[in-house]
């Protein structure tokens, strides 16, 4: 957190990031714990997501492709807030499934459980970049179904109003921040919920090409590239022809809105590609069963076909998998885009300020600071600054760029050719 109100956006992610750091203090571990966490939450809601949707074997087939993405993988272990707006995604996804597969008729406890938790993952979904273009998609698709329709004509008003109250309290950091900025004639909040930054341009459409293909690089803005292995590519091109063969159909309501909202803010914000895991996902498993049906279709009486048509299945997708995980390996270690990408700075003053006594000044960039700061909840002997301090053990990280006549009296380096040096301690 910070005197500015730029935190508010992606404030759920802000608020677990800080539980992390205050548990586990200031290490790159606390740092990337929560999106470990909310990407292991996200597997488990895929699998349920897929059973409601699909065959028990055709979800266990689309689980196993899209936990070992390349896309999923460096979500989950980024420690970026991205992982966040894909939690969300699911939660409202598998809510939403759950209110459709229930009996209209009865109102237990899990519909209403599933009726709240799709309500808030909404809600929360609006402080992501981009995030309210995917909560828009849930009305749009909600609004098309006959079922939801006929559900919000049948709940009381009472509990309307309840609904709209707790949802303007979860939104009230976001409301009140907005005001204040454009009070204040600043619109920065705004253009950030709204995804505004990015433009349709042909650096950005070659940026999301490659992204898809794993063309020109192995990373960008920190995503591992391709989204996908081309099995999966290949599987989720012909869920695209069947569900568009099957417009009027429910899942078709959903998963087109989402993926034209994904795909259009792909290429305008190619840092914001984590929106098209949960369209990609659901895409897989209706190829894969697509292949199924085609299969069992040719041997409608045969029962060996069954189990003989698992077999080709089984094996394309274990081989498959093994290749994601493979790619993403190898493009961390070897692919220069990607090892970059990774900065080791904040490691390694976390490790020199348990080496260093006394007073000490880490200088760093101005739009550092903030994440810097964090760091002086440790002790009260340590200072966040992007200028030299002359009664001080000064900490100069490399990105500072700092320009000094000083010796050095130690060097922090990294095993990477290029940017090796990491600090500089005076």
């Amino acid at each position: 957190f910070s005197e500015h109100l730029d935190w508010i956006v992606d404030l759920p992610w802000t608020i677990m990031q800080w539980l992390s750091l205050q548990v586990f203090g200031i290490s790159t571990f606390a740092l990337r714990l929560p999106a470990v966490f909310l990407g292991i939450l996200s597997a488990v809601g895929f699998i349920l997501v897929l059973r409601k949707w699909f065959m028990t074997n055709v979800a266990m087939a689309t689980a196993m492709l899209a936990i070992t993405s390349p896309i999923f993988i460096s979500i989950a272990r980024s420690g970026s807030s991205s992982i966040m707006t894909v939690f969300l995604s699911v939660v409202a996804l598998y809510a939403a499934t759950v209110i459709l597969y229930s009996n209209s008729d009865k109102v237990g406890l899990k519909s209403l459980l599933a009726k709240v938790s799709a309500s808030i993952a909404m809600a929360l979904l609006l402080y992501s970049p981009g995030g309210i273009y995917l909560a828009a998609v849930f009305v749009f698709a909600g609004l098309l179904h006959p079922k939801v329709r006929l559900l919000f004509v049948r709940t009381k008003i009472w509990k309307i109003l309840v609904g709209i109250f707790l949802g303007i309290a979860i939104l009230a950091p976001l409301i009140i921040g907005i005001m204040v900025q454009i009070i204040s004639g600043d619109f920065d909040i705004t253009r950030e919920v709204f995804a505004l930054g990015g433009a349709m341009s042909i650096d950005n459409s070659k940026l999301f090409i490659a992204s898809i293909t794993g063309l020109w690089s192995g990373a960008i803005y920190g995503f591992v590239t391709p989204l996908a292995t081309s099995v999966m590519m290949a599987l989720a091109l012909i869920g695209l022809v069947r569900t568009c063969a099957d417009f009027f159909s429910a899942r078709s309501y959903l998963v087109l809105p989402m993926l034209l909202a994904a795909v259009l803010l792909s290429i305008s914000n190619p840092q914001l590609l984590h929106v098209m895991v949960v369209p990609l996902i659901l895409l897989t498993g209706t190829g894969i069963e697509v292949l199924l049906d085609h299969w069992l279709g040719l041997f409608p009486r045969n029962p060996y076909a069954r189990l003989v048509g698992a077999i080709p299945i089984t094996i394309l997708i274990l081989s498959a998998s093994c290749a994601a995980v493979s790619r993403y390996v190898n493009v961390v270690y070897y692919n220069t885009a990607a090892v970059y990408s990774y900065n080791q700075e904040f490691q390694a003053t976390v490790d020199a300020l348990q080496n260093t006594d006394g007073k000490v000044n880490v200088v760093v960039a101005d739009q550092q600071i903030n994440l810097y700061s964090t760091l002086q909840n440790a002790s009260s002997d340590i200072s966040v600054s992007s200028e030299f301090s002359d009664d001080a053990t000064n900490i100069v990280v490399n990105s500072a760029k700092l320009d000094t006549t000083e010796i050095p009296q130690k060097i922090v380096t990294t095993f990477l050719s290029k940017e090796s040096v990491l600090l500089r301690i005076y």
